[in-house]
This record gives structure tokens, sequence and C-alpha cells, in this order.
């Protein structure tokens, strides 16, 4: 079990949590739990949240009715960009009145927080940078798109901006400890955003290109060699090429994905050297996320090449001990399939940005019951919050299920399902049964995918909760429908206590053989009847991942 310990006993004056207003703990903590999810000072904790604009947090005014707002619509987390050319406009001087603004009112409106560190890239560009960094082309060096041409970005081999970026992260990790160690209003933080090279695969200036015809750090050579059996299949066919006791260069090794290779190590190797400063002074879980490319479509440059994609995670695992995980920005149709390429026990999913149309309520309520989950996070929140949202009912819904769901994960009792495509029939094995998922067009629903979650019971029970979709059980090879139900009944949670609405039954259950899912969210405990189908040997529930 991989547990991020942050904090000794920690103690506090009177007089201090008196100014913090918050329930304060000795042992003030975050921990990951591999399977499990994430816990906040000892009790489970789901990420309900939503990213702000990247300029909103940097206007006090803009947030004075946002934090109320929040709270209302659902939300138990910001994620809030920090931006470095605030916290540090001149050199070596720092000004953390915004971010201690920011978590005092978190704090008051019972919110967390989620740093994200805007600071030598954001979106692949410096464009957070303080000006006395954007301005000094000698201490700080660009990345070349081409020789002679710069991009707008701060070079990643330049050993001046990373000791000055690593300084400022760690000085926001010290002032955040400093104000909030005793209650972790600030749960997580974000290095960086979306880091690679725009405009070409590779940087090419002069630093660079010493770098790329040097010999490939053995310290990933080692690395790759450990883990072949385990790597993504365009790292791993490169494998057979490294020749111990022979120095090769990048090309040699990686051949045509070299270039990508080549600036997934530095970058990751940049934001190991800042992550592990600030860890030094905070040691909160760091993640780092990643632009995606479109699939069979873009090469790398055409989306960051260098930035933690799927296939370059194994770099990143090598360059990167600090970082925690990674992260999939989702703008992308093929939501499910993304969370699959980053969900495993060794990387927590945790989904920072996405749309927030009316499909995020699906997405959001697929992961709350995703094994590996740790939350979802839509980007632009502050554009909704004032509004009707279906994500704002499907949160309230999740939040009052919170300690059942954080239950059946700790027991491996549960999966969920997400539509992707139109009138998809997907199958879920739970054990000795098959919970038959039938989705609707999404055009039907109002936009709203079919989503659901489905948590074993034991003793030929489930409880089901689901958005769009109808449900039937099978217990046949085929997969064909061979179950009838003994009840079916609606569920509400108060207070994390279960409450029977009522039974189903009739038209309302296909008379008794099936569960109907409309666009608002419900929850229906089904038992089945055992008597229905061939008497089989209950080996325990299995469960995808």
């Amino acid at each position: 079990m991989k547990s991020i310990d942050i904090g000794d006993k920690i103690r506090c004056s009177y007089i201090e949590s008196l100014q913090m207003n918050h329930a304060l703990s000795r042992e003030a903590r975050v921990d990951l739990h591999p399977g499990e999810g994430m816990k906040v000072n000892g009790e489970s904790f789901f990420v309900l949240g939503g990213e702000l604009r990247n300029s909103t947090a940097g206007f006090a005014e803009k947030m004075q009715s946002l934090w109320r707002n929040a709270a209302d619509f659902g939300l138990n987390t910001i994620i809030l960009p920090v931006c470095w050319e605030d916290i540090e406009p001149e050199e070596g001087k720092y000004d953390f009145s915004l971010i201690t603004s920011h978590i005092e009112s978190a704090r008051k409106h019972g919110l967390r927080l989620i740093v994200l560190w805007f600071a030598s890239w954001k979106n692949a560009t410096s464009s957070y940078a303080p000006e006395w960094v954007k301005r000094d082309l000698v201490r700080f060096p660009r990345l070349q798109i081409k020789q002679g041409v710069s991009a707008n970005a701060v070079s990643c081999f330049s050993k001046n901006a990373l000791d000055a970026d690593s300084r400022a992260f760690a000085a926001l990790m010290k002032r955040i400890s400093e104000i909030d160690s005793c209650a972790r209003t600030v749960i997580m933080a974000q290095v960086e955003n979306e880091v690679g090279i725009l405009g070409a695969r590779r940087d090419y200036s002069p630093l660079a290109d010493a770098q790329f015809n040097s010999p490939v750090p053995d310290a990933l050579l080692r690395h790759l060699q450990e883990h072949e059996e385990t790597l993504h299949p365009q790292i791993a066919r490169s494998v057979s090429r490294i020749v111990n006791g022979r120095e090769l260069a990048w090309k040699d090794i990686f051949a045509e994905d070299a270039d990508e290779i080549f600036m997934a190590w530095h970058f990751a190797s940049y934001l190991e050297k800042v992550a592990s400063a600030g860890k030094k002074e905070n040691n909160i879980p760091i993640y780092a996320n990643a632009w995606l490319p479109n699939p069979g479509r873009d090469k790398a440059g055409q989306y960051p090449s260098g930035g933690p994609v799927p296939k370059v995670l194994d770099v990143w695992r090598a360059a990167a001990p600090s970082i925690d995980f990674y992260s999939p920005d989702i703008y992308r149709k093929d939501f499910r399939t993304v969370c699959e390429e980053y969900a495993s026990n060794a990387n927590p999913l945790f989904v920072p940005e996405a749309k927030w149309d009316n499909g995020a309520s699906s997405t959001a309520l697929y992961l709350a019951g995703h094994q590996q989950s740790i939350g979802f996070s839509p980007f632009a929140i502050d554009d909704i919050l004032h509004t009707e949202h279906p994500l704002s009912t499907v949160y309230k819904f999740l939040a009052a299920m919170d300690k059942k769901l954080a239950d059946a994960k700790r027991k491996g009792e549960i999966c969920s399902f997400y539509q992707q495509d139109e009138d998809e029939k997907l199958v879920l094995k739970l054990g000795d049964f098959s919970a038959i998922v039938r989705t609707k067009k999404i055009q039907d629903g109002g936009s709203i995918p079919s989503a659901g979650i489905i948590i074993a019971e034991g003793n030929c029970e489930f409880t089901v909760a689901a958005i769009n979709a109808t449900i039937e059980f099978s217990s046949s090879p085929g997969f064909e429908s061979n179950i009838e139900f003994i009840s079916a009944d609606e569920l509400s949670f108060e207070d994390g206590e279960e409450k029977i609405l009522g039974r189903l039954n009739g038209d309302e259950t296909y008379h008794g053989k099936t569960l109907i899912f409309d666009s608002k969210p419900r929850i229906i405990r089904v038992k089945l009847n055992e008597n229905s189908f061939p008497l089989m040997h209950q080996s325990g529930w299995e469960f995808p991942g």
C-alpha cells in the first residue's frame, strides 16, 4: 500500500486555531491508497471538483460570490491556479496574500483546494512566468522549434529557469504549510500544466542538440529493462536495442520515437526537481497533467511533445519519482478509453479537466464508481456555478452516497460503466452474474450519456445508481437475460443513512426483469431470484479494473 504521510504531529497555537475556524487535527494528512481512493485526515475523500478559469483566482473581487456558489452547487473541492508572476513579481520578493485569502475563504465555506502551479509552462507556453523571466533571454533561454526560431516557452534545459521555478514553488508550499498544515484545506498540488513543446517534435536549441547527441542516461535504460514486461508497446519495442556497456544516443535506441522520448525525459526531470523542492516544504500529493493527442490524427508537436501522454508514462516514472501520479485532461469522446489508459494500482485516476456540458454528470458518476478513481473536475466551473446544471444534481447525489461508495471500494465490490458510443451494449462481469447494460441514444437523454455504478451486496443483491440506461442480469455464458427480480426498491441517502422511497414493479421494471433509468440519477436496490436460473456455485465477487 502506498501511503503519503504529510506530517508528524503538528502543533498549532490557540490563536492560530481560532483564526483557522476549522476542525483541526494534530496529525493532518492526505493518503493515497491504491484501489481504495484518497483519505484526508483519515476520512475517505472523493474530489467532487471544479477547475476555475485560468485567471479567475487572480482577482479577489471575482472570488467573492464564487465560494458560496461553489458550496451550494455541490462542490467539495476547487482547483485553483496559482501563478508564478503573481507570487514573485520581483525576483526574490514573494507576495502570498492572494493564496492566503483563498485558503481562508475555502475553509470558511467547507471547501478543499487543489493548487495548480502555473510557472515555467502552462499549456506548453511560458505565459505565466514573471516579467523578469520573460525579458531575460540570456538567463532564461527559450525552446527552439527549429534552429534560431524560438517558441514562447522557457527551455527545459535551462538551469537558471529550473532553479528559479523550484525556489518559488518551494516558497509557495512552505507558506501553505505554515497556514494550513493543521487543517489540510489544500489537499494536492499540480506542478506546471500540460508541459511539452508545440510546433516541433523536440527542441532544436544548441543546449538540446548537445544532449540529444549524448548517450541515453543509464537511469532510464535500467528502468526500462527492469519494467520490460509492463511497458507501453511503443516503448517496449525499443528495449531490445539496449546493449549493456555500450553508450548509445537517443536515436540509436528509440528510432522514430526518439524525439518525443527525449523531451519526455527532460521535461520530467525538470518537474521532478520542482516537485521535490516543494515536497520538502509540504509533503502533499503532487501530480502532473497531460494534453492528450487526438487518436490516429495528431503527431508529437501537434500536441505538446514530451508531456505525460500514455506512451511515455514509463519515461516519466523513471525520471520523476516525486510525482505521485499522472492525470489526463479529457476533451475527447473516448472518455472511458482514456481513463483505462491511466488507471492502475500505480496511478490513481484523477481527471482535473473535462467539459462542463450536461455529459459531465455522467462522467462524474462513472468516475465515482471506478475502483481506481479519486476524483473529477470539469474546467471553467465558474461559468455554471450560478445555474441549474445536471452536474450539480449528480454531485449532491454522490455526496449523499460517499460512505457507501468508499466502503464498496475498500471491499472491492464496485464497478461502473460509461457510454462513449451510440447504443452501446455493455456487459459487466460480477462474480457468477453479469449485468447487461443497454444505453440510449445520447440525444434522447439531452446529451447525457448513460453511466452508472453497481455495488454487490451479497446474497444476490445489488445496489445500482445510474443515468439513461436499462440493466438486466444474467447467469448464462451467452449473457442473455435469464434472471427475474424478487424485488426492486428505490433508495435515497440522507446523512449517509439509507432510506427506502418505495417499491418498483410492473411497467416500472418491465415486469420484474429490467431496471430502468432516465436522465435524472436514481438509486435502486435489486434482489435477484436465485430460483429463476440454474443454481451456481458462488465463487466470490470478481470485478473489472
